[in-house]
Formats: C-alpha cells, structure tokens, sequence
C-alpha cells in the first residue's frame, strides 16, 4: 500500500473511532457507517465485506461506503487462476464512474514489475484508468507474485488468452481489450491478441520475435539474454564492469553464475544450442502461423539502438499473415529513440509515436471517431531530422550505391567503381590479451572519400564479405560509421557473422579458404553529412558479445583462447563490397 493511501485510510479510521467514542453520528452494531442502505453483518466500526457487502470492488476507494451508490472505481489485487490452475498476481485500474455495460480494458502483462519499471507501469495504468479505460496490469508466471515457473515466451499465449477470458467475464467489462507494452512485454501483448476476438488493438514497442531474435544474430554470442537474465533478477542493467568481463569471458556456460549470481535453465539451453538454426529455437519465435491469428491493428515501434531487426519482421508478418481487414493499420514506427522510450512516456509528453499509440487506443478499443487513413503505414526518421517521414513500405523506395572495400598503399578505402588493387588487409588479435571492449582493439578501417551532398541511408545495408582466417572458426564484426570533418566517428549500423555459422550452414573453416559471409545490418534511417566520410570498421569481436576463442570447440566445453588472423580479401574473384540504400 501506498504511503497517501495508507494515510487516507488511517485518518479515515481514526474519524470512524472518535464519532463512535463520543457518541457522534456514527456506526452501531450492524451498521458500519452513516447510511441507511448498509448490509447488516459487520460491526460498529468497521465493514468486513464480506456476503452481504453489496459493492463487488473490495477496499476501491477511500472510505467505502459498500453501499448502492459506492462509485466503483479504484485499484484492487486478485489471483487469476488459468487452464493449470496457476494463479498470477493481477491488478486492476479502474475508471470512476464505470457507466452501465462496462469499459474497454487496456491489458499489460510484465516479468518486470518488481524492478525499475514498476513505478511506470503504474503511472501508465492510473493515466489511462482517469481518461475511462480499465486497466490490468499482471506478473506473468513465475515473476512477481505469480505462481508457476517462469519460461520465457512459451506460456505467454495461453496464459495471456485465460487471463483476457477471465477479465471479460468481469462486471466492469464491456467485452473489449488491447494489450500494450514494450520489448518483452509488448511480445507478451502480441502473443495474447493469437486467436483472440476479444483483443481489438496492440500497442508493440520494440518487441522481439522470440529468443532466437535478439540474442543468436548469425550465430555471434551475444550478451543479450545475460543482460536479460540479469534485469529479471536485479531489476536494471548489467554495469558497465559486468559487459566487459562477459565480453573477455572464456566460460560462457557459467556466465550465468558469474554475472547474475545464479544458475538459469534459459542459459543453459541457450549456450547449449549455438546453430542459430536449431530447431530448439522455433518454438519460441513468432513465424507466420501466429501472425495469421491475429485480427487486429498492430502499431509497432522499431528503435536502431538495441539492434534487433524484430519489430521489422513481426510488421511484415502481420502485414503478409494477418487478417485483410486491418492491413491498412498494421504501422511501424522506424524512430533512432531509445528502446522502449514512447509508452512509458504517455503520462507524461507526447511524441510523435505515441501520440499515435493513443489514437489507436482511442479510435480502435474506445470507439473514438479518429480518421488514420491519411497516415502512411511507415514512419520513420533519422537522429538528424525533426520530423518522420512517411512511406508505404519498409523500406521506403530507395536508389542504391554499391561501395567496394579496397587496399590503396596500406590503407583501407570504400569506393565506388573498379578495385583500385588486388592486395588483401587482415587483422591479428589475441584474445587472451586484447580486450575488444577498449579503443585499441586492432581493427581494419575503410573509409571513402569526403561525400559531395548528404547520403539518406534508409533500410538495411547488405553486405557481401570474402574472408579467410589461419584458424577454424572466426567472428566477423562491421560498423558503418560517419567520420565528420571536426569531431569524433559516429555509428550508423552494423552487422556480424559467426564464419562457422555463414549461410546459415554450420561448418568450420577450413585455414586460408577464401569463403563468402554475406549478411544485412540492423535497418536504420540516418543522414550522412556532406563533406563527412562514410566508413567501415572490420574486427573479430565486439564489445557486448563473447569473443571467439578461434578454436571451434563447443561454447559450453571452451578450454583455451587462439591467436587468430582474420584477412578481408578484395582480388577480383573476391570482391567484398555492401550496398546502401539511399533516398534523395
């Protein structure tokens, strides 16, 4: 209970306690307040709702009177029991009044509510609970006060079906629910709507596919469950002290109990299963089945900073699988914002995103008249613009430039046209000594010459690499960045392969073969300035992800670190080049 909330009930107890002592006004036995319309089993001075209490929203507002004409507004906990018979810690927000059939209810289920979000939930759910929606928030299974066992994912379907069946059998309830939420919890508002006709709208900031997505990119080991694992038991970020020691770690299988502190079952099948095309992994992404049982508009939010091409995917799902009625507001956001920074930021600014999160609300769950035709289903801007632009698709229409990586005396340079020679660049690291988390990390640089007009990068750059190693296994890392005339580089993108992994094949590297990575950057929208450089910078690891022993031993069985060189090859048989979508 809330310090104001457990003040109001005590002063209104205290006032209750001195009319009955000095024979004021007040309760007798069978009647506990000054109504005449009271049931008749509690005491002088207190009501125990209990069967004859005729208000059914229990401690919902200060001073209850339990009476006919108790508003029935508030804020109360239950239990809701799903198919297993679990039950997970449920809150509701309610509106004051509810008028006669009920209100649409806004749905937010979260493995986070004990840590630094808890206070934004709540915010959220009160902001929409006063502009006359009801609203649940709930511990998914196994955080919080929920019962069961958490699994990532899996359970998100049916508990969140069960728990939308129970919330519209409620007195309260008109029938109608969106779900809302961000990263995680905008998976767990998506996997709800799956065969759901009582869900009407999602709100989906920055929601990842599954565990596949974020965390197993080209079969490079990412820190991205871990930092996971650590939020859900910390209740924020990994620090900064943590990522570099994960990132020169050689014992990845115990990283869980190095870090958080704890043995998990998620890493342990996550280390346990590095093919990124391993069939342990499709239970738990989100494919075209799922999308095809949705029937109803999507908005969904894509930030560049977390790296994950997800929300972009779920989007043409939806687009391609969802039902024909409401391809037209299936939308994306493509917005260089911080992840997951527009809906906890409803109650208190708007922002171009969600300013449209709420006219969703409005228009699709509370019936509002809102016309959204005229808006395209692509919004997207870059760090530099002060307005979104708007597309059909993503991406938007686009002309290409295709750059090729080359050696001009020693140095590496981009360029446009033929080779300018045939003579490779490579890279040697030791990564039992150089930490890929410091400045000096060796790395390959290329640059172009400075651009005569700005360059609008608008999609995902596609890259074509022809590598060789002197080991089995490498990592291949790529930043694209801006080098301005005056100041420091700028990340723009970037991509990366795991060389055993390639092609989705899982085949180590036979030493000095010349072999062929192709893969696509994270999507961003971006401006490069004229008279700045656009740049790529070649490297084995990446600070944030576990370095690649070079030995091709098992993650989970890793016993020493090689030396290994890495050679970006540019001869005419093996041009590494990337192409760059670009509008005008």
């Amino acid at each position: 209970m809330g310090f104001f909330r457990f003040a109001m009930v005590s002063l209104v107890a205290g006032l209750f306690f001195l009319a009955s002592l000095c024979g004021c006004a007040g309760d007798s036995p069978g009647d506990d307040d000054d109504t005449s319309s009271d049931d008749d089993d509690d005491s002088a001075t207190s009501d125990d709702d209990t069967a004859n209490d005729d208000d059914p929203f229990p401690d919902d507002d200060f001073g209850d009177d339990d009476t006919d004409d108790d508003a029935p507004g508030g804020e109360f906990d239950v239990m809701v029991e799903v198919r297993d018979g679990k039950k997970l810690w449920t809150k509701l927000y309610l509106p004051d009044p509810i008028p006669e059939g009920g209100v649409p209810t806004l749905v937010m289920r979260t493995p986070y509510r004990t840590g630094s979000e808890g206070p934004l939930d709540e915010a959220l759910a009160r902001h929409f609970a006063n502009r006359g929606y009801a609203f649940l928030l709930q511990d998914v299974r196994g955080r919080g006060e929920s019962e069961g066992a958490f699994v990532s994912y899996i359970n998100e379907y049916d508990d969140g079906f069960d728990t939308i069946e129970w919330l519209t059998a409620q007195s309260y309830s008109n029938g109608d629910v969106g779900t809302i939420g961000g990263s995680y919890v905008a998976f767990t508002a998506l996997a709800a709507a799956v065969d759901n006709p009582r869900v009407q709208v999602v709100i989906a900031e920055e929601v990842p596919a599954g565990e596949s997505g974020p965390n197993r990119q080209n079969g490079v080991v990412s820190k991205g469950l871990l930092d996971w694992l650590y939020i859900l038991a910390n209740g924020d970020w990994m620090p900064w002290d943590d990522i570099v020691e994960t990132t020169n770690t050689l014992d990845v299988a115990g990283a869980d109990l190095a870090i958080v502190g704890a043995e998990s079952t998620e890493w342990e099948r996550f280390v346990g299963a590095p093919n990124p095309e391993d069939p342990v992994w499709s239970e738990r992404v989100f494919g075209a089945d799922l999308a095809a049982g949705i029937c109803a508009p999507v908005l969904t939010v894509y930030s560049k900073e977390f790296h994950w091409m997800d929300p972009i995917i779920v989007w043409h799902l939806l687009r391609e699988n969802g039902c024909e009625e409401f391809e037209p507001d299936q939308r994306i956001f493509i917005t260089p914002d911080a992840h997951g920074a527009h809906t906890y930021t409803i109650p208190v600014t708007e922002t171009p995103v969600n300013a449209l999160m709420v006219d969703y609300i409005d228009k699709f769950l509370g019936g509002e008249d809102i016309e959204l035709a005229p808006i395209d289903r692509v919004q997207y801007r870059a760090p530099s613009d002060f307005f979104y632009r708007s597309a059909d698709e993503w991406p938007p229409t686009t002309n290409e430039r295709t750059y090729y990586f080359d050696n001009a005396d020693g140095a590496g340079v981009l360029h446009e046209g033929s080779p300018l020679s045939d003579a490779a660049l490579d890279v040697t690291v030791d990564p039992a000594v150089d930490d890929p988390c410091d400045n000096a990390y060796p790395t390959l640089v290329y640059q172009t010459e400075p651009l005569a007009s700005d360059l609008y990068i608008a999609g995902s750059i596609d890259a074509e690499l022809f590598i060789s190693s002197n080991r089995v296994d490498t990592d291949v890392f790529v930043d694209f960045m801006e080098y301005p005339a005056l100041g420091d580089p700028i990340y723009i993108t970037g991509g990366h392969v795991r060389a055993r992994y390639r092609s989705g094949l899982d085949a180590p590297l036979t030493p000095a073969q010349i072999v062929r990575i192709p893969f696509e950057t994270h999507a961003v929208a971006y401006r490069v300035k004229s008279g700045s450089r656009l740049a790529a910078e070649v490297r084995p690891a990446h600070c944030g992800f576990f370095e690649n022993p070079h030995t091709g031993e098992d993650l989970d069985a890793q016993t020493h670190w090689e030396t290994g060189t890495l050679t970006l090859h540019h001869e005419a048989a093996a041009l590494s080049k990337f192409t760059v979508p670009f509008v005008p």
